[in-house]
This record gives structure tokens, sequence and C-alpha cells, in this order.
């Protein structure tokens, strides 16, 4: 089966769904405009092939690559980029090219506590989904901006709440006004738990709530 995959170094955490979907078989198939020395390791090894255009926004060039994948590969069974940010694009190539998918989340993954990569790939490839989903944790984003001061310093953060956050990291600049320059992902069996570790750090210094 064929999976282009639109952008693929982008956002860096849906890097699984390319590394779970050629694990399970699939050939992935990437097109974007990064230099392709300047990918992952992870991405050069588990893309099938990458084909760089020198700019996204050219959507004749990102036929001109389904195009060659086609030629090279056969036809096309699923266009995707899990990414908001090339949304119309993608509707546009799989209007031109008879292609749908659908939209995750990385969040489920934290919240229902299995692995959503390996399943995505797992339906994609063998028409099956194998996990028993049963949503054992509550799950929040928590984003801070850098001209915030906040009350409790991030690695206070990482050390207070280590029990629940199961992820960190810096948010790409596209997508900070949206989400903080800083982002974390925790989870807890209890809401109160969630809610609370929020006023905490999200709590600006001289804040009341801090």
């Amino acid at each position: 089966m064929n999976y282009v995959y639109l952008s693929p170094h982008f956002p860096t955490n849906y890097y699984p769904f390319v590394i779970k979907l050629r694990e399970a078989g699939a050939n992935v198939l990437g097109i974007g405009d990064c230099p392709y020395d300047q990918l992952s390791d992870s991405l050069k090894r588990y893309l099938t092939e990458y084909y760089r255009v020198s700019e996204m926004h050219h959507y004749e060039e990102l036929i001109r690559a389904v195009g060659y994948f086609t030629h090279r590969y056969g036809k096309i069974d699923r266009f995707e980029s899990h990414n908001e940010y090339w949304l119309e694009a993608e509707s546009q190539i799989r209007t031109d090219f008879n292609i749908s998918g659908p939209k995750t989340t990385d969040m489920y993954n934290y919240a229902s506590d299995f692995d959503i990569y390996a399943e995505y790939a797992n339906m994609f490839v063998h028409y099956r989904f194998d996990t028993q989903v049963t949503r054992p944790y509550h799950c929040a984003y928590l984003g801070r901006k850098n001209h915030i001061r906040y009350a409790l310093p991030h690695q206070e953060v990482l050390s207070e709440f280590s029990d629940m956050l199961v992820h960190h990291q810096p948010m790409e600049a596209v997508l900070r006004n949206a989400l903080g320059d800083y982002g974390y992902i925790l989870r807890s069996p209890h809401l109160k738990d969630i809610l609370a570790a929020e006023q905490v750090i999200l709590a600006a210094q001289g804040d009341a709530s801090g």
C-alpha cells in the first residue's frame, strides 16, 4: 500500500505515524520542502522515498510529486499530513486524485494509554484495530509564553509533576501564537489533579492563584 505523507518533518511529534506505517508494511512517501540531508535520521530510515519541492505552497509541484510517486509505485491509497496548516492542499489533492483520510491527535495516545500510531498503521495496512480502548486517564495540554515570568520555574515543573508529565517540548515557531512557546502534556486518572497542576504551572509571579 502507498501512503503519501505531506511535510513529514513537521510537526516532529508526528514522526511515529511514519515509523509505524512503515513497520506495518506500507510504502511511506514523503513530500516536503526541507532538504533531505536536514531530515532526522529516523525519517530517512523509515520513509520509502522523499520528494523535495521548492515551496510547499506551489500546488503544481505537489501534483508533480504525487504524479511521480504514482508512476513509480502505483495507485496512491492515502494522502495525509495530520496538520491543519496543509488542510487546503490535502483537500485539493484528494479531490484531484480521489484520495481521502482521517485526522488523529497525539493526546488520544496518552488518555487511552495505547499506541495510536501503531493502530492507525494497523487499520490502514491490515484493516483491523486490535486495542481495547478504555480511556483510563484525563489529559491536558498546557502552554507557557516566554514573555511571562512564571512562579514555578521550568525545572521545578519537571520535578514536581514528573508523575503526571508525559511529554514536554519547545513549540515550533509557526505554532507558538496558538500553543505557547513551550508546551507540557499531563495525564492523571483524576481530573482534579490535572486542574490543580494547571493552576500551579500557569501561575505567573505575583498571581494570587499561585
